[in-house]
């Protein structure tokens, strides 16, 4: 965890090692902790969203590790482009791709099949977390409990 909050989650999957959110690239010793746990071949870096505590140090640890970037369709950030774009419902490392707009144009929440969802900033401990639109949101949320 870095910040307040910013979780980053190392996953075993039937696809290999996965990472999400690998957080800022301003903390040193949360990237030391990646790479040392991450494994010498992970399968890919899932983003949950663009904005620069849970993406920051992206471009260091794809060029370190060589794994694929996977971020939303709608990621804002002209100067960095993900190897490969996720769409709502896909499912990738066993994980089911929510698009949940709100806290940012392009945030995603992956749902495991046993109910475990990786919110990113839809679920903060430390504040609260803006969601707009509102409806699109509660739609693919709702869409994610019922299976």
């Amino acid at each position: 965890m870095t910040y307040h909050g910013t979780n980053s989650y190392i996953i075993d999957t039937p696809d290999g090692r996965f990472i999400i959110d690998p957080g800022p690239a301003e903390d040193s010793t949360h990237f030391g902790a990646i790479i040392e746990n991450l494994g010498a071949k992970p399968s890919g870096i899932l983003l949950t969203h663009h904005h620069s505590d849970h993406f920051g140090v992206v471009p260091a640890l794809r060029a370190r590790t060589d794994a694929p970037v996977y971020a939303s369709r709608a990621f804002p950030d002209d100067a960095f482009r993900p190897d490969r774009f996720l769409e709502d419902g896909q499912v990738i490392a066993g994980l089911t791709v929510l698009h949940t707009p709100g806290h940012a144009s392009d945030h995603l929440c992956f749902a495991r099949p046993d109910g475990v969802l990786f919110t990113g900033d839809h679920v903060m401990s430390w504040n609260s977390s803006i969601v707009s639109p509102l409806t699109e949101t509660c739609t693919t949320t709702a869409r994610s409990y019922s299976g």
